[in-house]
């Protein structure tokens, strides 16, 4: 019970931190669980960027998770209710809650949990941040931010394994996502290649990356890797029905996306390929200044903060 309760918390504070992030979704045609999916995203990743922040001044301990978590899940709860799509929200609570359960009962935590993860998360718990911490790790020196997040919801409610179901909140949003492609007719009609895109990769998804075990850290930065790939090819397959606006907002989303994949897992930097190629297929149609001031205003800023964390 507790896991599911942990689960369905976990994603209504998540939902109300992403909700900050609504301006960026202007002029963009967002389905509901796309929507979903990225406000999960964008909590994670903005989560992350408050505790990178706060660690430089005080440690993450258990007081700053429970002002942090609370006020995340008042402000979600807010968010919920004025949405109105209460059987949406009711459907994806309750797959939340019992796919947690399905997946992390019988679980246990990946390999490098013990070697490196938890001994970081403790750091986090229990220090402000400590530079040259590298020479105790070396893989400290290019953690994942995923452990910042984890640090941060580590409250009093659900202690000490309130973390473990943030990534499932994760996995299930973007199932639904997927899901959603799946049932939506005009994709089969006018976008076959992306239909068959998605159906292969749900797929994949319930055949190889259900492995809760195998994957740990893995796991987000191929899920959002995904999602660049079909926003691209979406965005390159329907060029005609967005506007300069829609298609702008599209890219920040993408670029954002990117550089919270690439903290997730240095690994995956090659994952700008395909924003690289949309952009020059669709340059004539991207306000150029308007990326410029995103990325000098916020993407460069969050690329230096982390850059110095890991110093």
């Amino acid at each position: 019970m507790q896991i599911i309760i942990s689960a369905i918390f976990n994603f209504i504070c998540l939902l109300g931190i992403g909700s900050l992030t609504n301006n960026l979704f202007k002029y963009t045609s967002l389905t509901f669980y796309q929507s979903i999916f990225l406000k999960i995203s964008f909590g994670i990743f903005l989560s992350a960027i408050f505790t990178t922040l706060s660690n430089f001044f005080f440690p993450i301990n258990i007081n700053l998770a429970n002002i942090f978590t609370i006020l995340s899940f008042f402000f979600g709860l807010y968010f919920v209710l004025k949405d109105k799509k209460n059987k949406e929200y009711f459907l994806i609570l309750c797959v939340v809650g019992i796919l947690s359960f399905l997946l992390i009962y019988k679980s246990s935590n990946v390999l490098d949990f013990g070697l490196y993860h938890g001994s970081y998360l403790s750091i986090l718990n229990n220090e402000k941040i400590i530079f040259g911490i590298a020479n105790i790790h070396f893989r400290f020196g290019h953690s994942s931010i995923l452990q910042e997040t984890q640090a941060i919801f580590n409250n009093f409610l659900f202690y000490p394994n309130n973390f473990q179901t943030l990534i499932l909140v994760f996995y299930v949003a973007f199932i639904f996502f997927v899901g959603e492609n799946l049932f939506n007719k005009n994709y089969l009609i006018k976008n076959r290649e992306l239909y068959f895109f998605c159906l292969f990769l749900l797929i994949l998804i319930c055949t190889k990356i259900y492995r809760f075990n195998d994957l740990g850290n893995d796991l987000m930065p191929n899920l959002i890797n995904f999602y660049i790939w079909i926003e691209c090819i979406k965005l390159f397959l329907n060029k005609d029905l967005y506007s300069k606006k829609m298609i702008t907002n599209y890219f920040k989303i993408l670029l954002t996306l990117y550089l919270f994949c690439v903290f997730l897992k240095i690994q995956f930097i090659l994952s700008i390929v395909p924003i690289i190629f949309i952009y020059f297929f669709l340059n004539k149609k991207i306000i150029f200044k308007k990326i410029l001031n995103y990325s000098m205003i916020f993407l460069v800023p969050i690329t230096v903060l982390f850059l110095t964390k890991n110093f």
